[in-house]
C-alpha cells in the first residue's frame, strides 16, 4: 500500500503561504516614526542588534489588540519586549493610550507612523503586522490574523530567542 503524500503537502502550505511574506530578504527601508515623547527616531535606529520584531498596529484593531495580549506575558519569554518594535498607524494620543493599557510592554519601543509611510513602504496587507528583522534586513512577515493565535506567538518567541 502507498501512501499519497500530494493533499498533505497541499494542506501544508494551505495554511503556511497566507502567514508568510518577504521570502526573500528586503533591507528595512529609510523613514522615520515618532516616539511616544513626540521625539523622532529614524529607521536605522530602530532596533537592537541581532533578530527583532515590528509590530505594526492600526487603531481600533480588535486583532491588533489580541496580538499584544498574547505577547505581554513576560513569564514565557522575558526579554520579547526588548526585541520589540511597536509601530502604531495612529496618532500620538491613540498610541499613548494603547501602550499605557499595556505596561508589561513598557520595554517595547512604541513608535507612531503618522503618515503610513512604513505600511506604504512596506507593502503590509492587514493588521496587525508582524516583521522578522535581523540587523536592518526584513526577513519575513505575517499579515492579519491566523486561525490559530497560538502560532504567531510561537513564531515571534522563537525569533526573539
Amino acid at each position: 500500500m502507498t501512501f499519497n503524500h500530494k493533499p498533505w503537502i497541499l494542506a501544508a502550505f494551505s495554511i503556511v503561504l497566507p502567514m508568510a511574506r518577504a521570502l526573500q530578504p528586503l533591507p528595512l527601508p529609510a523613514f522615520q516614526l515618532l516616539k511616544l515623547d513626540g521625539s523622532a527616531i529614524q529607521s536605522t535606529h530602530l532596533g537592537p542588534t541581532g533578530q527583532w520584531l515590528i509590530l505594526y498596529l492600526q487603531p481600533e484593531c480588535r486583532a491588533c489588540e489580541g496580538v499584544l495580549q498574547l505577547i505581554k506575558q513576560k513569564e514565557q519569554h522575558p526579554n520579547l519586549p526588548s526585541h520589540l518594535v511597536i509601530v502604531g498607524g495612529m496618532t500620538l494620543p491613540q498610541m499613548n493610550a494603547l501602550a499605557a493599557k499595556y505596561p508589561d510592554l513598557s520595554t517595547a519601543l512604541w513608535t507612531v507612523d503618522p503618515t503610513g509611510t512604513v505600511s506604504k513602504q512596506l507593502k503590509m496587507v492587514g493588521a496587525p503586522t508582524v516583521l522578522g528583522v535581523r540587523q536592518s534586513t526584513v526577513m519575513w512577515s505575517v499579515g492579519g490574523t491566523l486561525k490559530d493565535p497560538l502560532q504567531l506567538k510561537t513564531i515571534v518567541e522563537s525569533w526573539t530567542r
